[in-house]
């Protein structure tokens, strides 16, 4: 299976977050609308660990830790993105235009710092030293390493 690193996975949910986001306002029936949220949530999905994915990166390249700088930013981008179509409603503009126009807020948004996405780390290039934990781990961080959230299990991690 061929090895699809973030960045590019990143861009390609970017495109359809935008793409759906645009297509929801247009939505002309139930089904449609359905189809396009569930859309929305593959998107979104997809977006999130590779946004994980690229702040591990930076953490391994700078020694620094970045994951919670990045989650307050999309915090503050999600409350943000929330007052200007709560802004572009109260002004009484259609829901095809609200999302529209926050799409292309998006959209330049993703234009300025898509150019500064790295390349992922590979296992192999981290310079772990083999059986390094001298105690085991706790109960919590098994259970998210075996149910595959590895995105929080990472050597001095969020966990």
């Amino acid at each position: 299976m061929p090895f699809f690193e973030s960045k590019w996975q990143l861009r390609v949910s970017c495109i359809s977050l935008l793409i759906v986001s645009i297509l929801i306002g247009f939505a002309s029936s139930f089904e449609f609308l359905c189809v396009f949220f569930f859309l929305l949530g593959l998107s979104t999905g997809i977006y999130d660990v590779c946004m994980n994915t690229q702040a591990i990166n930076l953490e391994l390249t700078f020694k620094q830790n970045y994951l919670s700088l990045m989650h307050a930013c999309y915090s503050i981008g999600c409350l943000l993105g929330s007052f200007l179509s709560a802004s572009l409603a109260f002004a009484s503009f259609s829901l095809g235009l609200s999302f529209s126009l926050v799409g292309i807020v998006f959209f330049c948004a993703f234009l300025l710092l898509q150019t500064y996405l790295i390349n992922d780390i590979k296992r192999s290039e981290t310079k772990l030293v083999k059986n390094e934990r001298k105690k085991p781990l706790p109960f919590f961080r098994r259970l998210l390493r075996h149910y595959g959230f590895n995105g929080l299990y990472v050597r001095r991690g969020c966990c």
